[in-house]
This record gives structure tokens, sequence and C-alpha cells, in this order.
């Protein structure tokens, strides 16, 4: 006769297998879900700004790219 401590031990085993299996199985699907680009896609700054915080003690501005 098996004891209670058993059957949940096992229900335990086999929930823990069935998870297990189900995260490999969606980290697998995850990689083919999205495909490589073919080429890089150009961007295109398009405003620059100077920094507007405290001056620098060498006198350069730092530029900020929006």
């Amino acid at each position: 006769m098996r004891h209670r401590a058993d059957l949940v031990s096992q229900r335990e085993v086999i929930a823990l297998k069935q998870l297990s299996l189900t995260l490999l199985c969606m980290s697998a699907l995850s990689a083919f879900g999205q495909a490589p680009a073919r080429q890089y896609q150009r961007g295109t700054i398009t405003g620059v700004t100077t920094h507007q915080g405290a001056p620098r003690e060498d006198g350069s501005e730092v530029a900020h790219y929006a």
C-alpha cells in the first residue's frame, strides 16, 4: 500500500517534468520566433544639439543626438 506522501511526490515529479518540457519547448521556439534582418537598416540623425549642462573644464561642448 502506498503512502499519501509517495503519491504527492510522484505528482510533483510529473509536474516538474511537464514544466521542464514546456519551458524547453518555449525556449527552442523563441529562437525561431524572429528572423534576422538580411541587411542592417540605415538610420538618420535628425537633429544635433549641444548639451546644456554644466560647462566642461576643457571648454569642449558635448553633442547630443536626437
